[in-house]
């Protein structure tokens, strides 16, 4: 859309293939370009792929959300945007609803089936004196 945007005129738009000084030297204009596109794009991109896969799938979609968090914080730090009693609340609740879910990831990992039952049996009918056996208790 920006590319669409600055092609028709609506924002200007300069390139330039002068040397860049980057760094204490002299580079070419794609290396910045090319430097700006691992950092924000491969890099984050990748680390967030790994986060997501550490944290599980519930708590990751809650941290994501922190985005919003940092995003106020910043604000207010660097530009002095306090924020308002309702963005505060949103930013608390967020904060909240992580750490539920974290904890009930928690409390869903101890009550794990027993990956050493046998479950071959699952599948055939029970026998036919089995209404009068006891149930088996359940472990919790």
């Amino acid at each position: 859309m920006l590319g669409a945007a600055c092609a028709l005129g609506f924002f200007p738009f300069v390139w330039s293939s002068a040397p860049v000084h980057l760094l204490g030297a002299t580079v070419p204009p794609l290396v910045p370009i090319a430097a700006l596109v691992v950092l924000t794009a491969v890099l984050s991109y990748t680390i967030g792929l790994l986060a997501t896969r550490l944290l599980g799938s519930k708590v990751s979609s809650f941290v994501s959300l922190s985005e919003v968090i940092f995003a106020i914080l910043f604000a207010w730090v660097a530009l002095g945007q306090l924020p308002a009693p309702t963005q505060l609340l949103g930013g608390l609740l967020i904060l909240l609803g992580a750490t539920a879910v974290k904890a009930d990831e928690g409390r869903v990992a101890d009550i794990a089936v027993d990956p050493a039952a046998d479950l071959s049996s699952a599948a055939e009918p029970p026998p036919a004196d089995a209404a009068a056996a006891p149930a088996p208790a359940c472990r919790a």
